[in-house]
């Protein structure tokens, strides 16, 4: 005989003199098994954070039955970075908020509206197109096209091109132009950010028999300017105040 059968006989036999027992009125001395109470749950944490939760129902419940959703600070009264500041007429980005503008969706500033860029540390766009007027107080890095439409205010200085020559558009790709002014006794060697200097250019400030007239030659990276006297075309020995220009590329 198996124990799965002697069991299964045993527990036939018990729970027969259990019903023959019940039947007669017969107690039999059989004491339940009670186990120990469990001990009790800290709960603490869990209701903290539900009083948070209510507090944070309350505070939109009270304002929007009051007409004012606005009037408190998310900042200070749940430590976020992205929040509407008190009043309701502002949105801050603090330190470690970012706007996401997710790819297919469009941001519109329209007619009326200012956009104010202060101190901006690094803004790199592929393409910039405002049909309205625009005012940059900071640094604004535009890697492809910029079209304004409207006014354009620049407040700083306008670096142009790798070498902060100015791009005259014209000409050969990449024209820039350079030059300076100079007081120069007889002859002086000035260097320039423009590669190649195609075009030169130089002219006195002032007319006189000892410095009369100028010639410049160009070279790669420098050009050579040289005072004259009149009218006898000798290098000069007086200072005189020199204007030059060039025009190449880099």
């Amino acid at each position: 005989m198996t124990t799965q059968k002697l069991n299964y006989i045993l527990m036939s036999v018990l729970l027969a003199v259990a019903l023959l027992a019940g039947y007669f009125g017969i107690t039999l001395p059989i004491q339940p098994e009670i186990p120990d109470p469990l001990p009790p749950a800290d709960l603490a944490p869990l209701e903290g954070q539900l009083a948070a939760v209510a507090q944070r129902v309350d505070d939109l419940e009270r304002d929007a039955l009051a007409g004012d959703s606005g009037n408190f600070d998310f900042s200070t009264r749940y430590n976020v970075p992205c929040y509407q500041a008190q009043g309701g007429a502002n949105w801050v980005a603090g330190d470690g908020c970012t706007w996401t503008i997710g790819d297919g969706a469009t941001l519109e500033i329209i007619s009326g509206s200012t956009v104010s860029l202060f101190n901006l540390i690094t803004s790199t766009l592929d393409g910039l197109t405002v049909n309205g007027t625009a005012e940059i107080t900071g640094d604004l890095d535009v890697g492809e096209d910029l079209t304004v439409g409207g006014a354009l205010t620049v407040t700083g200085e306008i670096q142009y091109g790798a070498n902060a020559l100015y791009p005259l558009g014209v000409g050969l790709p990449g024209f820039q132009i350079g030059g300076g002014r100079a007081q120069i006794t007889g002859t002086q060697v000035f260097t320039h950010a423009t590669g190649t200097a195609w075009v030169t250019l130089c002219a006195m400030e002032t007319l006189t028999a000892t410095a009369g007239a100028c010639g410049i030659e160009r070279g790669v990276g420098a050009v050579t300017l040289t005072v004259y006297t009149v009218p006898t075309l000798t290098v000069a020995t007086t200072p005189a105040w020199v204007n030059w220009l060039i025009m190449g590329q880099p």
